[in-house]
């Protein structure tokens, strides 16, 4: 990629003209593209920094939000089947009904809808195939370049090898330096041979590359911060309110548990809450909206002490019957030490006034969270 990271002159002169998101960076964000981090975006990069979206990772959204509703709707259509010759009950005007309906078609186009609306909502475009990129692609194929590895794999790599053609064509057609995010070794590696594309890890890379440090960002940014120190202001009640309803609506990966007496172990995290919370001032960030300059975006990071109750079934080998047989269950609890980050969108920012009095919204990004190993014990005594 061009020497180092883009200088702040090229950033805001223009000569970094656009952007371009990997599939896998809007899955991590369970492709919510109504919350942060991918709805503040759009404020926090210049007007000129539009996106830029491979027609690939169009499909390859479409494609993996689809699979679901594949099987979900095969296995319903399955049920009416199945119930109907377990009961001898005609159900043809349910299935009929079912059919009407259109489940597949319709859940592709709203899939595709939210895709388009956001690249919209960036000011941006999916680029179109291009003839030329075939060859071009071939040839990286065979000379093993990146993102193609020099392995029996390689041949899974094509999606990401048109993709990132399609982008340096599109960098080399308009002159302009692009930054594509993803935390795809085959990007990185592609993108340190270009003449005009970046990588970033991820969609707060990219927008800290942009983050506000001059004197008034400063101020507005310690104006909040200050806020939020005060336990009797609105804003700290709010930010507690706030990550208190997403730890408790949090979903967690609980396949750290693992069985101490028993040959194996089936655990479902059911329950969160916060316990307590910190703010971490060095991490945090912000921007001013490029087009309302009365409006700034924070972004903090917060550590978080989370309680998670744990549904834990144990199982043990039945060698006679050459099975597990269902050995009992508890509730284990863990407490999880996990980070977060949150948005504060400060709307009529005036520095004479307190943030109480500005229009203030609070945000809490999309997180994936898992419990740590724990080992789960059946009391065999009970």
């Amino acid at each position: 990629m061009p020497a180092g990271s883009p200088t702040p002159q090229q950033l805001w002169n223009g000569e970094i003209g656009f952007f371009s998101l990997d599939r896998n960076v809007i899955q991590s964000k369970g492709y919510r593209f109504d919350h942060p981090p991918l709805s503040q975006l759009p404020k926090q990069l210049p007007a000129n920094m539009i996106l830029q979206l491979s027609p690939v990772v169009l499909e390859e959204i479409i494609s993996h939000r689809m699979k679901g509703v594949a099987e979900a709707a095969s296995s319903l259509a399955g049920s009416i089947a199945n119930l109907q010759r377990l009961t001898g009950i005609d159900l043809a005007e349910v299935s009929r009904s079912y059919e009407k309906c259109e489940v597949i078609k319709v859940a592709r186009a709203s899939f595709k809808k939210d895709v388009m609306d956001y690249v919209k909502e960036c000011s941006g475009d999916v680029l179109d195939y291009s003839w030329n990129t075939a060859e071009r692609i071939f040839n990286m194929y065979f000379n093993g370049d990146s993102p193609f590895e020099r392995n029996d794999k390689k041949k899974y790599e094509f999606p990401d090898a048109a993709s990132l053609a399609l982008l340096e064509d599109y960098a080399n057609a308009t002159s302009l330096h692009g930054v594509v995010v993803s935390d795809d070794k085959g990007w990185a590696d592609f993108c340190e041979s270009s003449v005009s594309l970046y990588c970033v890890k991820s969609i707060e890379q990219l927008a800290s590359l942009f983050a506000a440090t001059d004197k008034h960002a400063k101020a507005v940014e310690g104006l909040v911060m200050r806020a939020l120190e005060d336990s009797d202001s609105l804003l700290n009640e709010e930010l507690g309110k706030k990550l208190t309803q997403h730890f408790e609506s949090s979903e967690w990966d609980a396949s750290n548990v693992n069985a101490v007496n028993a040959a194996r172990v089936e655990a479902e995290a059911y329950e969160a809450s916060m316990l307590n919370y910190k703010v971490i001032p060095r991490l945090t960030e912000i921007w001013c909206d490029d087009e309302d300059p009365s409006e700034w975006i924070i972004e903090l990071t917060v550590e978080a002490q989370v309680k998670v109750l744990i549904d834990v079934s144990y199982y043990q080998w039945d060698w006679v019957d050459r099975e597990y047989v269902d050995c009992g269950s508890n509730v284990l609890e863990t407490k999880e030490e996990v980070q977060t980050e949150v948005y504060i969108t400060c709307g009529r920012v005036n520095l004479d006034a307190p943030p109480e009095k500005w229009n203030i919204q609070v945000e809490v990004a999309h997180g994936e969270y898992a419990v740590g190993e724990v080992g789960a014990e059946l009391d065999i005594f009970n």
